[in-house]
C-alpha cells in the first residue's frame, strides 16, 4: 500500500496530472482552450469560451472509491454543474476504480441511487438529492494507462519540430504545464505552437553549442 503522506506519491500525482493535461492539449480539438488547475485539475473551453469539461486526475494502486472523496469535492462539483449544466465532468484514474464509484458515474440505476443515498446520509453534507442526480448525470470515470498516454504524446512530438530531442522536449513541456498550473493560465493552440517553436530553438541551439566542445571550444 502506498502512503499518501509520502512526498513521492504527491510528486507522482503532479507529474501524472501534467502528463494528462499535455495529452488532452495535443489530442483535443484545435479550437479548444485549456486551463490547468482551473475547474478541477484541468478545465476545457470550446471556441465560444464555454466550459465544456472539468477533469479530476487521480493516481495510485488502490481502487478509487467513494470514501476517497471529501464532502467538499461533491459540493464543489454540484456548484460547478449547476452553473454549467451542459458540462462533462471526468474522474480520470491512473490505476483501478472501484465498481461502486464506476457504476454510479457511468450509468443510471440502483448503484447510482445507493451512492446518492450514502452521500445524503453523511454528516454536514450540503447537497440535496436533485442536485446529486444532476451531478451524476454529468459525471464519467475513465481508467488510463501511463505508458499509453506517454506514447500518444511521444508520437505527436516525434512528428513535430521537437522530434530531434523528444525526451528533453517532454521535460520542458511538463515544466511549462507546472508553471501554467500555478498561474491558472489559459493555453490555446497558438500559445502551444509558440512554445513548441521556442523549445525547438532552445534545443537546437544547445545541440550546436555542445558540438563545439573539443572542436571550437577547448577545456582549460
Amino acid at each position: 500500500m502506498i502512503s499518501t503522506d509520502n512526498a513521492t506519491y504527491t510528486y507522482r500525482g503532479f507529474r501524472l496530472q501534467a502528463l494528462y493535461a499535455l495529452y488532452k492539449i495535443f489530442t483535443s480539438s484545435h479550437s479548444y482552450t485549456f486551463q490547468p488547475e482551473g475547474a478541477e485539475d484541468l478545465a476545457i473551453f470550446d471556441n465560444n469560451k464555454k466550459l465544456i469539461e472539468a477533469i479530476q486526475v487521480k493516481s495510485g494502486n488502490n481502487s478509487l472509491s467513494l470514501s476517497d472523496f471529501k464532502n467538499s469535492f461533491f459540493e464543489r462539483l454540484v456548484h460547478l454543474q449547476s452553473t454549467n449544466p451542459d458540462i462533462c465532468i471526468y474522474i480520470v484514474k491512473f490505476g483501478p476504480i472501484g465498481i461502486e464509484l464506476k457504476n454510479a458515474c457511468n450509468k443510471d440505476g440502483v448503484e447510482r441511487q445507493n451512492v446518492i443515498n450514502k452521500l445524503l446520509s453523511k454528516e454536514n453534507f450540503k447537497c440535496n438529492k436533485n442536485q446529486l442526480e444532476n451531478l451524476f448525470n454529468s459525471m464519467k470515470t475513465m481508467v488510463v494507462i501511463e505508458k499509453e498516454i506517454y506514447q500518444n504524446i511521444d508520437d505527436v512530438l516525434k512528428d513535430s519540430l521537437l522530434g530531434i530531442n523528444k525526451d528533453h522536449a517532454f521535460d520542458l513541456l511538463t515544466k511549462w504545464i507546472y508553471d501554467f498550473s500555478e498561474e491558472q493560465g489559459m493555453i490555446n493552440q497558438s500559445i502551444l505552437k509558440d512554445k513548441i517553436i521556442n523549445i525547438s530553438k532552445f534545443l537546437k541551439g544547445r545541440e550546436s553549442y555542445h558540438k563545439k566542445w573539443f572542436s571550437v571550444i577547448q577545456p582549460i
